[in-house]
């Protein structure tokens, strides 16, 4: 009987242990969301990622602004660092909510007992050590842009034509071997998972850093669009993020692939055609 109460309590603790993470997860997805409209605000650029664009919002803009100053240098599109700052917010925004199915995932292993929570810290760890690594590479590329004059000072991209070639090799990315791989790998980790897995801290932090690969191979394609409609885009990364979350859904993300790439290809042509005749 002793042992049936025990059993009980630590399935109990376990539920509330798992609660409370994806509580704090959550909280994590929207605190980043926040922090990018306190960001997009301040610039005062609109929802379509330009600047002078801005409408009247619940939030006082004069306030926030006042809240963040000193902060200038952080908001300062052309430093690396300030873009790297920048990219960081980005990836918890857009990125943390399609780990949801690997967390989930994991979450069964530990519930089966084959692994532990400290492997899923592990696992955190990883994945938020790949997209830091792919935050680094895309402040450098914006910082390069922003000097050769294809990203403004807020951001938003100054070539049409770029647009449309970005927006045509996204599309076109969909339909290729590496991106039907890694997404279902996304889509079903358990697989890779349990032909992986090392216990302990390190084990995680290695099934991390794969998944994590697996991912940003993924969706490079989706999150490069940010250069096509703007840095701090709230309508564009978050019409980015859904797309993202969708398309590693098991049931649904395998026949959104192919849709997506038609639509971003024929979206890529109609802004080629009209910035020519433009």
């Amino acid at each position: 009987m002793a042992d049936i109460e025990n059993g009980r309590g630590i399935e109990r603790i376990l539920v509330r242990t798992r609660m409370v993470a994806w509580l704090m997860f959550f909280a994590g997805c929207l605190a980043a969301w926040y922090v990018l409209f306190v960001w997009s605000s301040h610039m005062q650029v609109g929802w379509l990622g330009f600047p002078g664009m801005t409408t009247q919002m619940s939030l006082d803009t004069a306030t926030i602004q006042g809240g963040l100053a000193g902060q200038g240098d952080m908001l300062d599109m052309d430093r690396f660092l300030s873009l790297f700052a920048m990219w960081m917010v980005m990836m918890a925004a857009m990125m943390l909510p399609t780990f949801v199915p690997t967390a989930r995932i994991f979450m069964d292993l530990v519930e089966a007992e084959i692994a532990r929570p400290v492997g899923l810290a592990g696992l955190a760890v990883g994945y938020t050590g790949v997209w830091m690594g792919v935050a680094a590479l895309l402040a450098a590329v914006q910082t390069g842009l922003v000097h050769i004059g294809l990203t403004g000072p807020t951001g938003q991209n100054m070539s049409p034509l770029f647009s449309a070639v970005l927006l045509i090799v996204a599309g076109l990315y969909q339909f290729t071997e590496a991106k039907d791989r890694c997404a279902h790998l996304c889509r079903s980790p358990m697989s890779m998972f349990l032909a992986e897995f090392r216990p302990g801290l390190r084990g995680g932090i290695g099934l991390g850093l794969k998944a994590g690969k697996y991912c940003a191979v993924c969706c490079w394609g989706l999150i490069a669009l940010g250069f096509a409609g703007g840095m701090m885009s709230l309508l564009w990364m978050g019409l980015a993020t859904v797309l993202m979350v969708l398309e590693k859904t098991p049931k649904i993300g395998r026949w959104l692939t192919a849709p997506i790439g038609i639509g971003l290809v024929a979206l890529g042509l109609g802004v080629a055609g009209r910035g020519f005749l433009g």
